[in-house]
């Protein structure tokens, strides 16, 4: 019985033996395809999230940059176009008013980018500089406006940047300018002039020319004015402050206080203590003195 045991385990291990010699001893029988599939060696890391900040990654960012300064001529014809549409204005009124100083894309805006021109527009002696600023780019990562139909990563056609205009999307907007064949002073000194004698003084400084009026609804109505402000009396710490319409004449005045401070109005022969800031007083509720029908 021990005899035919160890006859049985002697035959097993030559079987091995044999066998293990033969796998090794052919290539193809060794190298034959598996049931299991391999293990993959790539990287599968997940894609890089956006910053916190919300703005695109660098790279995309300043590629997107370069490609749009490489249009800013063609945003300033779009530009153009919005312009004299909505001020109703043909090409050679255009051309006649308006002097382009600077265009530019602007790429320092996490939401996206921004087309700038600035510009002057002429009324016969009255020359007021402008700027205006158009979105023409929202990253996928702005969730503001995901209502209107604007694309994201992807510079906008006219369309959608009138569409920005029109729903005020962020800063994007078009000023109102109105052309004026004629304007109603024959120089600025004339219109100061007329200005002084409605304020009561000739004391008249920070004089400026400007579209937009601190007070007026709108700010910006598309004529051009010329503001200032002058002191009725500094020992009573009484000034005025007003504007002038170029084109309609038009005269509003206010006043207002030289002086104010943290504590409130400076009255007459009354100064606060040194160690206050003074600052020039602003914003009176607009006083309109012309004349009711």
């Amino acid at each position: 019985m021990r005899t035919q045991a160890m006859s049985i385990l002697l035959r097993t291990a030559s079987a091995f033996v044999f066998g293990s010699l033969i796998v090794s001893a052919s290539p193809a029988l060794a190298q034959q395809p598996s049931d299991t599939p391999s293990m993959r060696t790539e990287d599968v890391r997940p894609a890089e999230a956006p910053p916190a900040d919300g703005r695109a990654p660098a790279s995309d960012a300043e590629a997107l940059c370069r490609e749009a300064r490489n249009r800013r001529d063609a945003y300033l014809e779009i530009w153009k176009s919005q312009f004299r549409k909505r001020n109703r204005m043909d090409r050679a009124s255009f051309d006649s008013v308006i002097r382009i100083r600077s265009h530019d894309v602007e790429c320092g805006w996490e939401s996206g980018l921004s087309f700038r021109v600035e510009y002057t527009v002429t009324f016969d002696w009255a020359s007021i500089e402008a700027n205006d600023q158009l979105v023409i780019l929202l990253y996928g990562s702005e969730s503001a406006y995901r209502q209107l139909p604007l694309r994201r990563d992807t510079f906008f056609d006219e369309a959608e940047i009138a569409l920005t205009i029109d729903r005020q999307v962020f800063f994007s907007g078009i000023s109102s300018v109105k052309p004026a064949a004629r304007l109603a002073f024959a120089s600025q000194t004339a219109a100061l002039e007329a200005l002084a004698a409605k304020a009561g003084t000739k004391d008249l400084e920070n004089v400026r020319l400007a579209f937009y009026v601190p007070g007026n609804v709108p700010r910006i109505d598309g004529h051009p004015y010329l503001l200032a402000r002058g002191t009725l009396d500094a020992a009573k710490n009484q000034c005025v402050e007003g504007h002038v319409n170029l084109v309609t004449g038009k005269i509003t005045t206010r006043p207002n206080a030289c002086i104010v401070h943290s504590g409130g109005v400076v009255g007459a022969g009354g100064r606060p203590p040194k160690s206050v800031d003074w600052t020039r007083a602003s914003n009176s509720p607009v006083i309109d003195r012309e004349p009711r029908n």
